[in-house]
């Protein structure tokens, strides 16, 4: 398998992780449709970096290593460069709280559908922009 298969098939399992997001939030669960929107932001960065021959590292937020390859990225990512990491970042953020919540913080009533559907259309912006690098 090559670094470009691999990155078609991250973003083929990103289409549907986009459709499961959509479930969680039509069936309530807020946090869980947060957390699947951080992991399906990390599958698509690293297959934007497959797609460049770069290894992604084996941590959840990738944006300082796609910033130290900008030269390998397309006029259009390194433009929308500032979301894209600001979107990582963010999601990056709430990942274990989401998922598992804090005696102070319970997650199911934390996160609301707003904030998840907020989230989830950036998602789907950013699937759009890096499926169209990686075809």
């Amino acid at each position: 398998m090559t670094s470009q298969q691999l990155a078609q098939d991250y973003v083929r399992r990103c289409r549907s992780r986009l459709a499961a997001i959509k479930v969680l939030i039509d069936s309530g669960n807020y946090p869980d449709a947060i957390r699947e929107s951080q992991e399906t932001v990390e599958l698509l960065l690293k297959a934007l970096l497959r797609a460049c021959h770069i290894d992604p590292p084996h941590w959840h937020e990738v944006s300082s290593v796609l910033e130290e390859n900008q030269e390998k990225l397309s006029k259009k990512i390194v433009h929308n460069f500032p979301k894209i990491a600001k979107l990582s970042k963010d999601l990056r953020k709430e990942r274990e709280l989401a998922f598992y919540g804090d005696e102070d913080f319970i997650p199911s009533l934390e996160y609301s559908k707003d904030m998840a559907e907020h989230f989830v259309s950036e998602v789907q912006w950013l699937f759009k922009l890096i499926e169209a690098e990686v075809q």
